[in-house]
């Protein structure tokens, strides 16, 4: 993928890059708040960022380039304050984490303006990158690469214990089938896979060969030159053979088991050489060319020689030795992220639209009345992700229990017909929407459409429950949902999610509550409890508020979102289908109504508990 400058230079000639939305900040994938940001250059670095993501859950990694995306499932983002904004206001990240030599001047501000840690892990100080700490600001926190990479923060940072190179092998079993002992060429480049080659055929042609060329776009003709064949074309490897990788993300995995690596870049003082890491991390003896300035202490204890013509000896001298991983230092860096910190305060994800925000209020407030019925709402200040229609099925559920007569009026988000009502059409999406339709696979009667029109058609009931209703100042009673971890809903619409509430509610229920996000001590608490979570593992998709709640409580290998009230379509169902491969494809309750088919799909549904709810008030106020 092309750096920002071209795209930009794209956009402005009517090129639009596909990834642009993630580029500026439009499409923020889902992340749970209170998470580590980790952030690696490119390839080699989302390596360690991803190890560092599943040691200290929740975290998610950004990256500057596409095989780094494709690597970590990173996201990648323009570092500018206005491209960030979103992705920080949705994480709300409790540190920031900068493996290696990566450094995003942009996000390390917006870290230290709003008292969140920055980490470098892994650091090795070169002059440019004394130079760009020196003008742009230095880390809070460094856990250094050796002692003397620590010596060169000390004073300015907070040092820690050396973690060595932070790479472990890579768990993911090999793709390709090698049937007998084998040598691999990592990262390798054009000048020196000939030279490789031939010393492979003078010292070991029985053994197999697999080059894994730095770029991959080059292995059908390295292929073609070489008389290779490409791994895509078949994954068994027969002793003797010559087989080319070309396909991201599997070098650490193929590394597992080899008898000997060679490491390019290193007979090029342009490129300095590529890590040795992964080979190492993997018990693999290394040998390389001279030129490795880019990671020379990473290439203690490995053999080198002068010039292509020593291949051979480089390569007979890896065959005899063995070696032993290196120190993880792992532990200790999850053990400091794992500890006392915390998340960035809330903020908003659209701060150019402050101006826009009290229009918006005031436009609010021209709108409020009261209604002749006696209506209870139910909803938030949040738009997004709260949990409104899961409060209204408790409270409406709570109701019945009680004998009243309970009908639901709700204004049908994504229906496609008009004057939806449950006594007609049941639980149909098209006519009620996905809330409204989720409230009638509970059981409830529910009139869906335009506010004032929908009351109208309610008929003979004791109350009336109005779904996401705050901002129609009710006449009787109101209940509010907080989502502890975004109280203030990351600011007011169109700066954030918040909407303008007419009144103060009468209850708030305070959900998502932590020690990482506490509810005020007098707080009435809720908590979503899952029912009929699968068991085993499965390809979760979701098109809600917040897509990562849902993934957090299903066993998801795969994961998959989309646009809230997406509307799906049998195209959408047979590309889920072959998305998911042979796990079985789980979804939200809300999704499932939405689908033109359930076969093969199931459905987690999401309950409120609050056991402190006061009933009595509720039920003094009603007439």
């Amino acid at each position: 993928m092309s750096p920002w400058p071209l795209e930009v230079a794209l956009v402005a000639t009517g090129r639009w890059p596909a990834c642009l939305p993630e580029r500026l900040g439009l499409r923020v994938p889902p992340v749970q708040p209170g998470s580590v940001w980790v952030h690696g250059a490119s390839l080699g670095e989302t390596g360690i960022a991803r190890r560092i993501v599943e040691a200290v859950p929740p975290a998610f990694c950004t990256t500057e380039t596409h095989a780094g995306r494709v690597r970590a499932d990173a996201v990648r983002p323009f570092d500018a304050p206005w491209t960030l904004a979103p992705l920080w206001a949705e994480a709300r990240p409790r540190a920031v984490v900068f493996v290696e030599g990566a450094w995003w001047p942009a996000l390390a501000a917006l870290a230290r303006r709003e008292g969140v840690p920055t980490v470098v892990a892994a650091a090795r100080p070169g002059r440019q990158k004394r130079l760009l700490h020196t003008l742009t600001g230095w880390p809070d926190h460094v856990f250094p690469r050796d002692l003397a990479s620590g010596a060169v923060y000390a004073g300015r940072c907070e040092v820690h214990a050396p973690v060595g190179l932070l790479k472990g092998a890579d768990p993911r079993e090999s793709p390709l089938d090698v049937r007998g002992p084998f040598v691999v060429g990592a990262s390798t480049h054009a000048p020196e896979e000939e030279a490789l080659v031939r010393a492979w055929r003078e010292v070991c042609p029985d053994l197999a060969l697999i080059l894994a060329p730095r770029r991959v776009e080059r292995a059908p003709d390295l292929a073609a030159r070489l008389g290779a064949s490409l791994r895509s074309a078949s994954s068994i490897v027969e002793p003797g053979s010559l087989v080319i990788l070309d396909t991201l993300g599997e070098l650490g995995a193929v590394l597992h088991g080899a008898s000997a690596a060679f490491v390019g870049g290193t007979f090029d003082p342009a490129v300095g050489g590529h890590s040795p890491a992964e080979a190492l991390a993997a018990g693999v003896p290394v040998f390389h060319g001279p030129e490795i300035a880019s990671n020379g202490p990473a290439f203690v204890g490995t053999h080198a020689v002068a010039t292509p013509a020593d291949l051979p000896a480089g390569l007979r001298a890896a065959l005899g030795t063995t070696t032993t991983p290196p120190h993880d230092g792992l532990p200790a860096l999850a053990a400091f992220l794992n500890g006392p910190l915390r998340p960035a305060p809330e903020s908003s994800p659209r701060p150019w639209a402050r101006p826009a925000a009290r229009l918006h209020r005031a436009r609010m407030a021209r709108r409020a009345r009261r209604e002749p019925l006696p209506v209870v709402a139910v909803g938030s200040a949040n738009a997004r992700g709260a949990g409104k229609t899961t409060a209204t099925l408790f409270v409406a559920d709570g109701l019945v229990a009680r004998g009243l007569r309970v009908a639901v009026v709700t204004r049908g988000t994504g229906a496609t017909a008009r004057g939806g009502d449950s006594r007609r059409h049941g639980p149909s999406a098209a006519h009620l929407g996905d809330e409204g339709a989720v409230l009638a696979l509970a059981g409830h009667t529910v009139v869906a459409g335009p506010v004032e029109e929908a009351l109208a058609r309610v008929g003979p009931t004791d109350v009336v429950l109005l779904e996401d209703g705050l901002q129609r100042a009710p006449a009787v009673f109101s209940v509010a949902v907080v989502d502890a971890r975004w109280p203030g809903a990351r600011g007011p619409f169109p700066m954030g999610e918040g909407r303008a509430l007419l009144r103060p509610s009468d209850v708030a229920i305070w959900v998502r509550a932590s020690t990482m996000f506490p509810a005020p001590a007098d707080a009435v608490l809720g908590t979503f409890v899952p029912e009929r979570v699968p068991g085993m593992p499965c390809a979760a998709f979701a098109g809600i508020g917040r897509p990562a709640d849902f993934f957090a409580i299903v066993p998801a290998v795969r994961t998959r979102s989309f646009a809230d009230h997406h509307r799906y379509t049998m195209d959408d169902l047979r590309d889920l289908r072959r998305w998911a491969g042979d796990l079985p494809l789980v979804t939200t309750t809300r999704d499932a109504v939405r689908l033109p088919s359930r076969a093969g799909v199931s459905h987690v549904g999401v309950r409120l508990d609050v056991p402190a709810f006061p009933w009595s008030r509720l039920l003094e106020g009603l007439p």
